[in-house]
């Protein structure tokens, strides 16, 4: 592996949203690095005459494709990237002034394949939100499969296995997985963790805040009625444990495909969380009780709350769904009506 002085490669995609792709750009050329270690390219679905003008007047490379897909997209960005280095960047996300020069550092380390960052959540406006939400612990790493299952309680304390936009990896891992990833619908995020963790090589977590992860109305659905809130997240959750079950499949380590099939059952109970009807009975306690059992290998508090959730969903799955609902529709309202804010 590239040791010295690795090229990095910024892949932004960006589907039909245009309000914040300018300053996801502006982030990623305001550095505190040489413009000579990264490129930059965005890859997008539509024409705009002001973003098309901004982005030629800064050299960025833009990749026009009207596949839907995320995955597709990050296909596409590394058919022309020449990094050996990929970092990726949400449209509506921006990287703190010190970003690249850490990924830089890290991957001067030939040996590290994977890098996860912390983060900061702001408001549409570009300024600091303090949410209820705490990022624990400080960081995580393994150098071989046997050493990431062993620490996947760190990792997933860190958030690891969450969001695009603080996960930075090794070209070369994801090149050999372009054919599963073309096909995956949902946790893409999850996806690049879990296949990191099958090569031998550093897969580092740390909650050093190097991205600014934007929340606005566009970005979620808590705030929609009930029903198409919970009809969406089924959707999701049963796609994103068909992910997982590729992911199994792909595993070439037992204590590592044992994590995965794991976080699989956690999927799973999701996505029947969500839907009040038409899942049996018999069916949610099953796999409540196996995601009980498989968490011996993850030890995730949050997975005996959620194996506990699905529990009492399978005897009244609409009360625990709408206090659910509830929680976080009012969280989102307070942020979005400008709540708690902090200084930048």
């Amino acid at each position: 592996m590239q040791t010295n002085n690795p090229l990095i490669s910024i892949i932004i995609p960006a589907h039909d949203r245009r309000a914040f792709v300018t300053n996801a750009v502006r982030s990623v050329l305001d550095q505190d690095c040489q413009r000579e270690i990264y490129e930059v390219i965005v890859v997008k679905n539509f024409i705009d005459d002001f973003i098309d003008r901004f982005l030629n007047e800064h050299g960025i490379q833009t990749v026009f494709t009207e596949e839907k897909p995320l995955s597709k997209k990050i296909i596409a960005g590394l058919k022309v990237a020449r990094g050996s280095v990929i970092c990726f960047l949400d449209d509506d996300d921006e990287f703190v002034k010190h970003k690249i020069s850490e990924v830089d550092k890290l991957f001067r380390d030939g040996n590290v394949i994977f890098y996860h960052n912390g983060y900061y959540p702001i408001d549409s406006g570009g300024k600091k939100i303090r949410t209820r939400e705490r990022m624990r612990g400080t960081k995580a790493e393994s150098g071989t499969p046997e050493e990431f299952a062993a620490r996947i309680s760190e990792f997933l304390t860190l958030r690891a296995d969450w969001y695009m936009s603080m996960i930075s990896m090794r070209r070369e891992v994801l090149e050999k997985y372009i054919p599963e990833l073309n096909e995956i619908t949902a946790s893409i995020d999850k996806f690049l963790f879990y296949i990191s963790a099958n090569e031998t090589g550093k897969v580092i977590a740390d909650s050093r805040e190097l991205t600014r992860y934007r929340i606005h109305s566009s970005l979620t659905n808590f705030t929609e009625p009930l029903a198409s809130f919970s009809s969406k997240k089924s959707d999701f959750y049963r796609r994103s444990s068909e992910t997982f079950r590729k992911l199994a499949e792909l595993s070439k380590n037992r204590s590592v495909r044992k994590v995965i099939e794991c976080v699989g059952r956690h999927e799973k109970v999701l996505a029947d969380f969500h839907v009040p009807r038409g899942i049996k009975r018999k069916e949610r306690i099953v796999d409540a009780i196996q995601l009980l059992r498989c968490n011996r290998a993850v030890r995730s508090r949050a997975f005996y709350f959620w194996a506990l959730a699905g529990l009492l969903g399978a005897f009244q799955p609409r009360i625990p769904l709408f206090f659910y609902h509830l929680i976080y529709d009012r969280e989102l309202r307070r942020i979005f009506a400008g709540g708690e804010s902090g200084d930048d």
